[in-house]
């Protein structure tokens, strides 16, 4: 591992997850090009996962005390580059997790599962 100061690590997280909204981006665009259907189907998926993902780390406080302002705070961060990524509005409960200050109990929404693998979307990405 190398030796990194705190500063130094902290650039290290800011650059990567730059690159990597660049790259989802460039991912996105030319999905959206090719097939704009398959693009909002895998669109729908990853943002359940995330908003699924985002709910359990609350209701399991699997990061500890700050779990519901860890998830909050993730959600903070993806939001904006999944709304620029997917040219669309994300669902108000991916916003604003269950759970968080602004949401409370009252804003819990019922998440779906997510979708099994679907093969004929599969095949037709690998296709493109």
């Amino acid at each position: 591992m190398l030796d990194l100061t705190e500063s130094d690590e902290r650039a290290v997280e800011r650059l990567s997850f730059f690159m990597l909204k660049e790259a989802y981006g460039a991912i996105a665009s030319v999905l959206v090009t090719l097939d704009p259907e398959v693009a909002q189907t895998l669109f729908e998926r990853i943002e359940r996962q995330i908003e699924e993902t985002l709910q359990r780390i609350h209701s399991q406080q699997s990061e500890g005390t700050a779990s519901t302002g860890v998830a909050t705070a993730i959600a903070e961060t993806l939001v904006p580059v999944l709304e620029e990524c997917h040219g669309h509005e994300t669902k108000p409960s991916l916003r604003q997790p269950a759970g968080s200050p602004a949401g409370g109990e009252a804003s819990k929404v019922q998440l779906h599962k997510i979708m099994a693998p679907q093969p004929q979307l599969t095949a037709k990405i690998v296709a493109t």
